[in-house]
């Protein structure tokens, strides 16, 4: 049984960060970002998990304080990206150390964050800016305001970003910053993600996933998912789906575009990775992390975190989930 360490919020991430967008700020933390607090977890395993102890495993976690409001998370030349929503800038992590950088300044409410090209890339503002930045001076190089503002992938040589409010993908040339293509879609769409010949994008209000040719900038399949899907991740032949409504992730094949799979993993699933071996859940409302096996779709462990749970990374043998009003980024190493 998993004992709860903190009691999580039930405000939905979604409408928290749409608050954002209207000036709501959450508070700020107590002391100065850039504090490392070491915990131990609680953890619990799912049948099977092949320990010999109940289905107990054991994990190493780090909560490390970041800016208010850390949103994106992203892993670039071995340190970790922060994009930090309510503190209007970005910092990175170093999984050496466990270490924060200070904040850099950016602009208005950044979130979106990706990497291609060479650069970083970190979508902000209400008016919708992209910010391109050298991964290693950590310098932006250059800007521009295109309108609309959202999720960001890079493929096949361009910039991607989902506009939700304009219900549509953009195609942007990463050198002169300027928008080749505007593909229309869903409401809501938010978050893509990336094949070598396709970019997939999820349309929140419309309960879907849609294909979008990177050869032609045509939709050639939309896919009926769960309850307001919020984040997208390729892995393991599918499209992994996170549902935030329903708590779910949703599995579309990639060679028959279909739907497998729909794994209940809790209250309110706000975002998906795969790596290091299997699938990564995030629940925002329940403040843990889910792992589920890629064979089986079982869910394999649950990993107590923290409270308004959105970003999420896989790298250096580690997830990164973010919490949104705790203003940590904490570390699960499994088996640590």
């Amino acid at each position: 049984m998993n004992v709860r360490m903190r009691r999580a919020s039930t405000i939905p991430l979604a409408a928290l960060l749409i608050a954002g967008a209207c000036g709501y700020t959450p508070p700020p933390p107590d002391r100065e970002p850039i504090v490392i607090l070491t915990t131990q977890p609680s953890v619990t395993a799912g049948p099977g998990d092949g320990e010999g102890n109940d289905g107990e495993q054991t994990a190493e976690s780090v909560d490390i304080e970041t800016g208010r409001g850390p949103c994106g998370l992203a892993m670039v030349a071995g340190e970790l990206w922060v994009t930090t929503f309510s503190a209007d800038g970005f910092q990175t992590i170093d999984p050496g150390t466990n270490q924060a950088s200070n904040l850099v300044e950016l602009g208005d409410q950044p979130c979106g964050l990706t990497e291609g090209g060479g650069s970083v890339w970190i979508s902000y503002g209400q008016g919708g800016r992209v910010a391109r930045i050298d991964p290693q001076s950590g310098e932006v190089t250059d800007e521009a305001e295109l309108g609309f503002g959202g999720g960001l992938a890079f493929a096949g040589g361009d910039l991607w970003m989902a506009s939700f409010n304009g219900n549509r993908v953009l195609r942007i040339d990463p050198q002169r910053l300027v928008i080749e293509a505007e593909i229309e879609v869903g409401r809501g769409a938010n978050s893509l993600a990336v094949t070598d010949d396709a970019v997939w994008v999820a349309t929140f209000y419309e309960d879907s996933v849609s294909r979008i040719d990177v050869a032609t900038n045509e939709v050639t399949a939309t896919v009926g998912v769960g309850i307001q899907p919020i984040n997208l991740a390729v892995g393991a032949g599918s499209v992994w789906v996170a549902n935030e409504l329903d708590g779910s992730v949703t599995r579309i094949d990639l060679a028959s575009e279909e739907v497998v799979r729909t794994i209940t993993i809790g209250s309110q699933a706000t975002n998906v990775a795969v790596g290091q071996g299997g699938g990564w859940v995030v629940d925002g409302e329940d403040g843990t992390a889910v792992t589920i096996d890629p064979e089986t779709d079982a869910v394999t462990g649950t990993y107590e975190v923290g409270s308004n749970l959105f970003g999420l990374a896989l790298g250096a043998g580690s997830a990164w989930v973010a919490s949104f009003t705790n203003n940590t980024v904490t570390r699960i190493t499994p088996g640590g």
